[in-house]
């Protein structure tokens, strides 16, 4: 008998529905205010395809990566390392009208198999948490 070991979780998904227009959700992740409202305390973007994205917060932890897709309204997704991170990941941002509301999807994954990911889940729940009251208010 084989007993097959279930894959090892390489990434986490975090979903959220806000009550806000989609171009205005949309715009908190590719746009550099709205981004530093609920994610970060500086940025530095370049909203394109192969454009750059850098994250900053106070003490000096940072994250750096290239934007890969800008669908307006639909889908956003960019490579992420921060200062200790020995490879780049992803995060995969869906978003989905639902009348008034928006349906965000974050996924971020390509972490190696033995990563905190509970700690990632729950890092990008407090921020949509953050999104989502900044946005509702």
């Amino acid at each position: 008998m084989v007993t097959l070991a279930a894959p090892a979780r390489t990434g986490v998904t975090v979903t959220r529905t806000i009550q806000a227009p989609i171009a205005q959700v949309y715009s908190a992740f590719a746009e550099r205010d709205p981004l530093k409202k609920w994610l970060c305390d500086d940025a530095n973007i370049r909203a394109a395809v192969g454009g750059h994205i850098l994250l900053m917060w106070q003490g000096g932890a940072h994250v750096t990566g290239v934007y890969t897709a800008l669908e307006k309204n639909e889908h956003v997704a960019f490579t992420w390392r921060g200062a200790n991170d020995s490879h780049d990941t992803t995060v995969d941002v869906r978003l989905k009208a639902d009348g008034e509301a928006t349906h965000v999807e974050i996924s971020h994954s390509g972490f190696v198999a033995d990563a905190s990911l509970d700690t990632v889940e729950q890092e990008w729940d407090k921020r949509l948490n953050v999104l989502q009251a900044s946005l509702e208010n």
